[in-house]
């Protein structure tokens, strides 16, 4: 991303306070993390709200506020209703004018090895982004989305979930070129009736991967593989002998 925040309030339709002509260069949700030029999002929550940091963040060299309460500071601040919605829609925006592509994976188990691993190797051929540490939620990936560099060729997006409707969600900002299945698996169970539950959650990201894109399923899960069925487009079965791509060793 790199924005005016001028840009960024007319994307969602909103008022700001401060200089329009700041630069936004990433997006953070947590104060502590914050980077120059980032876009401090301001997240109501149960223990701490976002809005008490906001002269903590500018003294960090955050070029800008997005808050649902503005305060009397020189920071630029964009106001909007719900901070957390507008996010998503700044990623979703970023995500419609990038000229990179963008593999997701998602799985009960193995995505942030898988991811390491899609990283080094993408990355021996070209200038690769990629999701940072767990930050694969509903915050955290748009957050994501919005601090990729200029000059990437693909982004690497690790996705989770913990209910049903989640993925859609993260489906419908990602509009994925590949999606990587690793493996479907008992976690969760609190919120899910059965694995098969699971399962359908997780589908819940193939509607989004693009008509001309690839899915790549884990052909030693049955019901991974079984998603084959859902998708019209090109198909590629790894991870087991007789798949199309497996390892001898």
């Amino acid at each position: 991303m790199r924005r005016q925040v001028a840009e960024l309030a007319a994307v969602l339709n909103a008022p700001f306070t401060g200089d329009g002509s700041a630069v936004v260069t990433g997006a953070a949700t947590d104060s502590r993390a914050v980077h120059p030029g980032d876009l401090f999002v301001a997240l109501p929550g149960a223990r701490v709200d976002g809005h008490c940091f906001l002269e903590q963040v500018a003294a960090h060299g955050a070029a800008a506020a997005l808050v649902s309460q503005p305060v009397d500071l020189a920071l630029p601040q964009i106001v909007v209703p719900i901070t957390q919605t507008a996010l998503q829609t700044l990623a979703r925006h970023e995500r419609a004018h990038a000229d990179y592509r963008l593999l997701a994976l998602t799985g009960s188990i193995g995505k942030t090895t898988t991811k390491e691993m899609l990283i080094t190797l993408l990355g021996s051929a070209f200038p690769v982004g990629f999701t940072r540490g767990n930050r694969n939620s509903e915050i955290g990936f748009p957050a994501e989305l919005c601090s990729q560099k200029a000059g990437i060729r693909w982004m690497v997006a690790e996705l989770g979930m913990s209910h049903a409707g989640e993925l859609d969600r993260l489906g419908a900002i990602a509009r994925p070129d590949a999606l990587l299945y690793t493996v479907v698996a008992p976690v969760h169970l609190e919120f899910f009736p059965s694995v098969d539950a699971i399962a359908e959650a997780k589908a819940e990201l193939i509607p989004h991967l693009r008509s001309d894109g690839v899915l790549l399923l884990n052909a030693a899960d049955p019901r991974v593989a079984a998603f084959d069925r859902r998708f019209d487009g090109r198909v590629v079965r790894y991870g087991r002998p007789g798949a199309d791509l497996w390892l001898d060793r």
